[in-house]
């Protein structure tokens, strides 16, 4: 018995190329659905625990890209703005739950954290006059100088 081998036409390699797109595409959405599910039982899991334990149902405050002073509580499972009272859009409450889903952030859950300067000017934008003409800069250094 000889074995020839036959090489794969054109059409067999394309049929290969697509099966194995599809199965990247299979094992990614899986991947996505499986952290979507941690993320969703992180979240549940604190939702329920700050609306059992918290009498004023503070969730966390300094979140990066909001603005320092708004504070977030919930309010049946939504999250609310402190300042409007109202629920934020889902987007910004995808936002605020993967900040807090960070393990160097779950301190912060239900825990008023006092704004430091950084959070508070860091690359907010500033007038400056240079040779009579003004400009607006963004503050990229903060150091605090205390008197002694």
């Amino acid at each position: 018995y000889i074995g020839v081998k036959k090489e794969p036409t054109l059409n067999d390699l394309f049929y290969m190329k697509k099966i194995k797109v599809l199965i990247n595409n299979f094992e990614t959405k899986y991947a996505i659905n499986k952290i979507e599910q941690v993320h969703n039982k992180f979240k549940n899991t604190f939702i329920s625990k700050i609306l059992k334990d918290s009498p004023n149902k503070f969730l966390c405050n300094c979140v990066p890209g909001f603005n320092p002073e708004i504070s977030f509580y919930l309010r049946d499972k939504r999250i609310i703005n402190d300042l409007t009272n109202n629920p934020i859009d889902f987007k910004q409450e995808t936002k605020i739950w993967e900040y807090l889903y960070k393990q160097e952030n779950r301190k912060y859950i239900g825990v008023k954290k006092e704004p430091t300067l950084n959070d508070l000017f860091y690359m907010k934008k500033i007038k400056v006059l240079i040779n009579n003409f003004e400009t607006k800069y963004a503050i990229n250094k903060i150091e605090q100088v205390h008197n002694k």
